[in-house]
């Protein structure tokens, strides 16, 4: 059980590195510059200096390459993945993906709507977190569909599911509320 959390901890780690790296492969792309990259016990995150003349597109690019590197490997994990664990691990980080996607406060979605502030890309952005959303519950089917010698697997990673929906939700709906109130 103890291996189990320890692996599901250095995962969400690794993915949340591989959308910093995004960001830092795309800033080189478009000819900005990396300021400071911060590695904490609570945090990983990257301070960026963008050129100072920016198309509307490279903008684009650099804001969602985080997420699309993130997508990209958990893509990877579903396809190349011979262990149902594994590929509803895949699934169910698509949950927590879309939280940065929504269009709110300080997350990838928000920069991407303020950039091109158009209720379109609003509405955009609200469509690929319910896909995202919806596409995460394949990993329950997966994982219950091969009955496994594994049962308390199948039921932690049921139970870390159900968990990071719950999470994705509530912090949406926090965003959601400290927008409103920043107005």
């Amino acid at each position: 059980m103890f291996q189990i959390l320890c692996f599901l901890l250095l995962y969400i780690i690794s993915m949340v590195i591989i959308h910093e790296l995004g960001h830092v492969i795309a800033i080189y792309f478009i000819g900005g510059k990396v300021e400071k990259f911060e590695i904490s016990w609570s945090f990983i995150r990257g301070k960026f200096i963008l050129p100072e003349k920016i198309t509307y597109f490279k903008h684009l690019f650099f804001t969602a390459n985080g997420i699309i590197m993130q997508l990209l490997f958990s893509f990877i994990i579903i396809y190349f993945a011979n262990d149902p664990s594994w590929v509803s691990l895949g699934f169910f980080y698509l949950c927590i993906i879309a939280i940065n996607l929504a269009p709110l406060s300080i997350t990838d979605g928000a920069y991407i709507f303020k950039a091109y502030p158009s209720i379109v890309i609003k509405y955009m952005l609200w469509i690929f977190v319910g896909v995202l959303f919806a596409l995460s519950t394949q990993g329950l089917i997966v994982l219950w569909t091969h009955i496994s010698e594994n049962f308390h697997i199948q039921l932690v990673l049921t139970f870390l599911y159900i968990l990071m929906l719950m999470m994705s939700i509530r912090r949406i709906s926090y965003l959601n509320s400290e927008e409103k109130t920043n107005g």
